[in-house]
């Protein structure tokens, strides 16, 4: 079995291999996409980290995630892309997100927007513990298609007996 991917932080090099993964006829419908500016700017900011999963070696996906200076500790889990959909990458990928988020960064929640389309997604967020929050109205997609977002989240777990819950 290959081992688990791990996250790095995102250095300006890794910019364009990002912006190539979010054009991706197979990924652009569900994650979208921002111009090089934005992400240079984000990379820069104090309230996004961005993040390369890696297994050996070789970049496997990427995670954006904002709020981190919100004064309640919420995040929203921006962006997450495997470059190999449906191969057992994102769980891993999920729970080392889980595990900072809730552990280094200390959010009290982290949330996220799916499309009702992304089944696999969605399977995803449910079997790491991310809950259905509600839905809005279809509305139209970058690609024109039209679909629902699905607001997830999950809360900070309890600890119990000072043991850290794994995800």
């Amino acid at each position: 079995m290959p081992p688990e991917p791990g996250l790095r932080p995102v250095t300006a090099g890794d910019v364009d291999w990002i912006m190539a993964q979010e054009v991706r006829t197979d990924l652009a419908p569900f994650i979208g996409h921002w111009p090089r500016e934005r992400h240079l700017a984000n990379l820069e900011s104090s309230d996004k980290r961005y993040l390369i999963a890696e297994r050996d070696g070789a970049r496997v996906g990427f995670v954006i995630l904002a709020g981190l200076a919100s004064a309640e500790r919420v995040l929203e889990l921006a962006r997450i892309a495997v470059t190999r959909p449906g191969r057992g990458l994102g769980r891993p990928i999920l729970r080392q997100v889980l595990a900072m988020a809730f552990d280094e960064l200390a959010a009290s929640r982290l949330w996220l927007d799916v499309y009702d389309d992304n089944r696999r997604a969605i399977r995803a967020y449910e079997a790491v513990g991310f809950r259905d929050d509600g839905r809005r109205k279809p509305e139209l997609k970058a690609d024109g298609s039209l679909g629902q977002l699905i607001f997830m989240s999950i809360r900070r777990p309890s600890s119990q007996s000072g043991t850290k819950r794994k995800f």
